[in-house]
């Protein structure tokens, strides 16, 4: 029988959820996709940290990383708009 995740686990992959998705959904904006960097890289820190504690205390693991994986994602196609708008300068 699968163990329950703990709620801290819990909650703090639904809030990097829901930042992750928020700062992926901003970077496909095109002139703010830069500022979805204020979103993503919180959200891809508090996940990265919900599913170190999901590994150390043998729970369940796909809620953390899937929150970090679309955190990730907002992360990197934020920096792509970054670099983007620091080379055409």
């Amino acid at each position: 029988m699968a163990k329950e995740a703990s709620a801290a686990t819990t909650v703090m992959s639904v809030i990097a959820l829901i930042f992750g998705i928020l700062g992926m959904l901003v970077s496909f904006i095109p002139f703010l996709g830069g500022l979805a960097i204020v979103l993503a890289f919180p959200s891809s820190i508090l996940a990265g940290i919900a599913t170190y504690l999901a590994y150390s205390n043998v729970e369940p693991k796909t809620f953390p990383l899937v929150a970090l994986t679309i955190s990730v994602i907002g992360l990197v196609i934020s920096c792509f708009h970054i670099v983007g708008l620091l080379a055409s300068k």
